[in-house]
């Protein structure tokens, strides 16, 4: 197989840490309620799913308390309330909501059977800074609200999670923050260290639904994507462009770091960050006899920061690709991938 390189105009559509966030006087504690989703729309930046073997275990809900699962044909049963009995059945084909009670603490997850029986988060820990709704995630699915990097947080209204992170950034403010393991509180306070301002920009005609900074230590983390030229203040550190996902018309793309590399932002100044446009797409190919012989499913595409674009989605859905014979530059044909492909 052979690598083929051509451009396309423009894309359409419990962590430990090393950081310690500077925290000035008179910080405020919040208590965080629990929601659950029976409807689950949130945009994770690293969505992930929990294999179920023999139980379930939660460290949120208690060190010792373990809801057992048992295989039964094509249903999953489960021991909801951690009492002995198998009290909840997901059926394989269709899977389902569980939720999960000792106490007075409850926690629910989204129950499948494909790949391998697993589950992920169904209920979220919620608050409020300076008045601001914040959504908490256990992204891992560990039982805990405390893991910066790894766990997810969503400001204000929006559906678009960046990953927990040590300061927060609420209109245009910037708060140091801190939860407690079980997701009972939230405390934050002023900001009060260096920051820098990013310029971010797309060229797509499609809209920026997730564009996901993640500093290079895993403490910091920022969604971009509805900034608008230059965005407010972040605290001074080195990021990496870590996800994102563009719409055009009902279709949608995903993006991840691909090539992109690291950058180290300077206190006080303005750093300068785009995607999309022009792209590079590079695919590997076959010649047998007169014929040209393509992969769907060996295409990479990169934007103009080394920044991946994957998962197109209706699957399938191609840009239309111009091949050019760079010794003659003569245009030898053009391919697009067919839907469903």
């Amino acid at each position: 197989m052979q690598k083929l390189f051509v451009f396309v105009a423009a894309v359409g559509v419990c962590t430990t840490s090393t950081y310690a966030a500077p925290l000035s006087s008179g910080g405020t504690e919040v208590p965080l309620e629990t929601k659950v989703y029976r409807d689950w729309k949130f945009r994770l930046p690293a969505e992930s799913w929990k294999p179920i073997g023999k139980a379930i275990e939660l460290p949120c809900l208690g060190a010792d308390v373990s809801f057992k699962s048992q295989l039964d044909g094509t249903t999953l049963a489960i021991d909801s309330d951690a009492d002995g009995e198998f009290d909840t059945r997901i059926d394989a084909e269709t899977g389902g909501i569980v939720l999960l009670v000792k106490g007075d603490e409850r926690v629910a997850i989204r129950v499948r059977s494909t790949p391998d029986w697993s589950y992920a988060p169904a209920s979220v820990k919620r608050g409020a800074i300076d008045g601001t709704k914040v959504t908490i995630i256990d992204q891992n699915n560990n039982g805990r609200f405390d893991d910066y990097g790894e766990d997810a947080l969503v400001v204000g209204v929006g559906k678009t999670a960046s990953f927990l992170s040590k300061v927060v950034s609420v209109k245009g403010k910037l708060y140091a923050v801190t939860l407690a393991s079980n997701g009972a509180t939230l405390s934050y306070a002023p900001y009060e260290g260096p920051t820098s301002k990013v310029d971010f920009e797309v060229l797509t005609k499609g809209k920026v639904l997730a564009a996901v900074l993640r500093s290079t230590d895993g403490t910091l983390s920022f969604d971009v994507s509805k900034s608008d030229g230059e965005i407010a203040s972040i605290p001074t550190a080195e990021y990496v462009v870590h996800s994102g996902l563009l719409s055009f018309g009902g279709n949608t793309v995903s993006v991840r770091t691909g090539r992109s590399k690291p950058f180290a932002l300077e206190q006080d100044k303005t750093t300068e960050l785009r995607f999309g446009g022009p792209v590079a797409v590079e695919f590997a190919y076959e010649v047998k006899g007169d014929k040209w012989h393509f992969s769907p499913f060996d295409i990479w595409y990169y934007g103009r920061s080394g920044e991946e674009y994957f998962d197109w989605q209706p699957l399938g859905k191609s840009p239309r690709i111009a091949i050019w014979d760079g010794q003659k530059k003569k245009k030898i044909t053009e391919v697009v991938f067919p839907p469903n492909c």
